[in-house]
């Protein structure tokens, strides 16, 4: 299953260390590119910023089309 994140859930999972728990749930989470943006406001050395970046299964999109 696929799901559109914004940046509450991913940003407050992140900070407690589970954000393992949206991959567990989904295949993929999409973030639109001001989420994205949001979340990397944080700086470079955030956890929150860091646990995104090595997440593959997180991706921005500015169009979700179903298929």
């Amino acid at each position: 299953m696929i799901v559109v994140s914004d940046t509450s859930p991913i940003a407050n999972l992140a900070v407690v260390g589970h954000l393992s728990l949206l991959r567990q749930l989904y295949e993929r989470v999409i973030i639109s590119p001001a989420v994205h943006a949001e979340v990397m406001r944080a700086g470079k050395d955030h956890p929150v910023v860091a646990a995104v970046q090595s997440a593959d299964w997180i991706e921005t999109k500015t169009k979700v089309c179903k298929r």
